[in-house]
C-alpha cells in the first residue's frame, strides 16, 4: 500500500497514551466504544504493571444508579470481578464511565530489539524502494 494517506481523526483511541483521554464514557451500544474498552483490557492484561484501570463506574440508562464496578488484574494477567471472583466480563448494554491509567516507561537494556529483529529492521530500511519506503521505518 505504498503513498497511501489515512487522515488522523483527533477524536479517535489514543494508542499511544491512553490515560490522554480518562476518563472515558462509553455507550456499550456502541461498537467502536466496545472496541475501546477491548483494547483497554487487552493493554491492561498485556502490562499490568504498566496500564490499569483506576475506576469504572456503570450505569444501566441515564436514569439509573450508579454502580462501582471492582475489579482486579490476576498474576494470570487476566482482568477479574472481585464480586465473582471470575473473569470480569463487561457489559453489552449501559454506560461505562472508565478512569484509565498509563504510566510512560523509560526505556531499558531488557527492552532492547533482538539481533534477528533489529538485522531484518535494517533490511527493510535500507531496501526500500522508496524514499518514502525508508522514510516510515
Amino acid at each position: 500500500m505504498r503513498d497511501c494517506n489515512y487522515h488522523v481523526d483527533a477524536n479517535a483511541f489514543n494508542h499511544t497514551n491512553p490515560s490522554e483521554d480518562s476518563p472515558y464514557i462509553l455507550d456499550m451500544s456502541e461498537p467502536y466504544n466496545m472496541a475501546i474498552l477491548n483494547e483497554l483490557i487487552v493493554m491492561a492484561e498485556e502490562d499490568p504493571i504498566n496500564c490499569r484501570f483506576a475506576n469504572i463506574t456503570w450505569k444501566e440508562s441515564l436514569r439509573s444508579n450508579v454502580e462501582i464496578v471492582r475489579i482486579y488484574p490476576s498474576v494470570d494477567k487476566v482482568i477479574m470481578d472481585k464480586s465473582t471472583g471470575n473473569k470480569w466480563v463487561p457489559p453489552s448494554n449501559g454506560i461505562l464511565k472508565i478512569e484509565f491509567e498509563y504510566s510512560i516507561v523509560v526505556p531499558t537494556i531488557n527492552l532492547s530489539i533482538e539481533h534477528k529483529a533489529l538485522n531484518l529492521l535494517a533490511l527493510i530500511v535500507t531496501n526500500g524502494k522508496t524514499e518514502l519506503d525508508t522514510k516510515n521505518w
